[in-house]
């Protein structure tokens, strides 16, 4: 009996050095291991670049996603944007082309232990993404800026055009990319038009993005959401597309990675303040405050809800379901629901008036709110 057991030693001995000697070899190679496919604490390195500036839509997208990714704990040095519009670079943009885009992202120097992330928005043709005043970015010259700019670290893209669909190409397929696009390669997307503040894809983008803890349910919301738009409107479908590579397939958002190193949060890491009065927000007579008037109101409701979380970090649903006056004021009325929850729990919100909003009683923030009178 002991002579087998000896043996098994050795052998299980033989395979652990085997291991290590790989493992050591490749990173002398400079092959990242392979990272679990929901691997926390990576650090988001990202780059934002509008390629047109005939419309504001492409700008508008980049400064808000900027905006949320900051909400979100990115640090600012970590971002960096490109624009096809000279007040943008007045502002500190890059100038949009192939050759800066790769520029930043190796300014970004991305390491063993970041992750990659390009979100593209412009016009598009069935060759690539358009660039005002520059070459066209091909899937060809795409893949190669990423080779060489976040190499084997896992790497997000998001294309906002028309027909961003062709940047799903073989060349682009690679295991640790995540690859979401606006449309199929033979439909055109909408929304490129100069009264919209976004295309529609990158609306649903920017308001899908703090609802979904992985990029797999966020491209589902946003596909719907995408369609719902599209729906109305008649236009013929465009048919977003994804591609999920097997090594980072279950990859989470960033959203997810903030809120703490793979951990629920709990009050002593919610990013806003967490109320100690029961009846906040859950009252008509003590709404949260988060408006200043009619016309920004709605816009800063959500933003108020998409920074909301359940009590160990669960992703919230909500809808608005009344309006009622109360005290003379105008307070708008939404459920709110998360996973575990025997039923929703309404919140009252007033879009007109003004104080630094916190979480109501029973929720949390993995993200500052982000509003200021």
């Amino acid at each position: 009996m002991l002579v087998p057991l000896m043996r098994f030693a050795k052998f299980v001995g033989l395979l652990t050095i085997l291991f290590c000697a790989r493992l050591e070899s490749g990173l002398a190679q400079g092959v990242s291991p392979l990272l679990p496919p929901q691997i926390s604490g990576l650090t988001w390195k990202v780059a934002l670049m509008a390629g047109d500036n005939q419309i504001d839509a492409f700008d508008n997208a980049a400064k808000d996603l900027k905006a949320l990714f900051l909400r979100m704990g990115i640090n600012p040095a970590n971002i960096r944007e490109l624009s096809a519009s000279p007040t943008e670079r007045l502002r500190g943009a890059i100038t949009s082309s192939a050759e800066n885009l790769e520029s930043a992202l190796q300014d970004l120097s991305i390491g063993t232990s970041d992750a990659c992330l390009v979100h593209l928005t412009s016009h598009g043709t069935r060759q690539g993404l358009f660039l005002r005043d520059s070459m066209l970015i091909t899937p060809s010259r795409l893949n190669s800026i990423l080779d060489r700019s976040c190499g084997g670290q896992p790497t997000v893209v998001l294309i906002s055009a028309c027909y961003s669909g062709v940047f799903l190409d073989p060349v682009m397929t690679k295991p640790n990319r995540i690859i979401l696009t606006a449309a199929a390669e033979d439909r055109t997307s909408f929304g490129c038009s100069p009264e919209n503040q976004y295309t529609y894809w990158d609306g649903c983008l920017i308001d899908s993005l703090t609802q979904a803890d992985n990029w797999k349910l966020l491209f589902g919301v946003v596909q719907r959401c995408v369609e719902t738009k599209e729906a109305q409107k008649r236009f013929t479908p465009s048919f977003p597309r994804a591609y999920f590579g097997e090594e980072i397939a279950n990859l989470r958002t960033p959203v997810a990675l903030v809120q703490t190193v793979g951990n629920a949060i709990d009050a002593g890491s919610s990013r806003c303040p967490v109320t100690r009065d029961s009846s906040y927000g859950l009252s008509g007579a003590n709404p949260v405050k988060v408006g200043l008037d009619a016309a920004t109101g709605p816009g800063r409701q959500l933003q108020y809800l998409s920074a909301l979380r359940g009590p160990t970090g669960q992703p919230l649903r909500y809808r608005r379901v009344g309006t009622s006056l109360i005290n003379n004021g105008i307070l708008d009325i939404y459920e709110l629901s998360y996973e575990g929850l025997s039923s929703p729990v309404r919140v009252y919100l007033d879009a007109y008036h003004f104080e630094e909003p916190m979480a109501p009683a029973g929720f949390l923030c993995p993200m500052a709110i982000g509003l200021t009178r």
